[in-house]
């Protein structure tokens, strides 16, 4: 599997952010106050995969009094990580765009002043999702091969 590239989570971002603000220009009015839940959501989603992402190291690097982790353990959470740094992309491009539109938005109306936090936490926990995913990734990558007379043995 190959490692998430940069292009892809930034073309998620850009076409993610280009449908919510297009959404929102056009919806805004007619729409509830943004949700807070989600945002708050992905941001426990970010640190429980973070959490994952350390103790995975720590595992794999023998430093954890717990049991070695299993190779099948490992390549399910490198491609938890791939799924979830497209997610966090994608939201971030979303509650980024919702946030440009609200920076638009005159007037102190407590509506609009309710939903800019809710995109800055939110702008905040997709990019904290992001990090997170490629930090796990990393942990799960497979070393490169080992050169020497000792290369046949793991």
């Amino acid at each position: 599997m190959k490692h998430t590239s940069a292009s892809l989570l930034l073309g998620a971002f850009l076409l993610a952010g280009v449908v919510a603000y297009v959404i929102l220009k056009n919806f805004y009015g007619q729409l509830p106050l943004l949700p807070s839940g989600p945002a708050i959501t992905t941001l426990v989603i970010a640190a429980i995969e973070a959490g994952l992402a350390w103790t995975t190291h720590n595992r794999l690097r023998g430093r954890n009094l717990g049991a070695p982790i299993e190779p099948m353990q490992v390549a399910r959470l490198a491609v938890l990580a791939r799924a979830s740094s497209l997610v966090g992309a994608v939201l971030a491009g979303a509650w980024t765009a919702a946030l440009v539109y609200l920076a638009q938005q005159r007037g102190g109306l407590d509506a609009v002043s309710h939903d800019r936090r809710v995109a800055v936490v939110g702008v905040v926990s997709g990019a904290a999702l992001v990090a997170a995913a490629l930090w796990l990734e990393w942990v799960c990558r497979v070393p490169p091969p080992r050169e020497g007379k000792n290369a046949g043995q793991v």
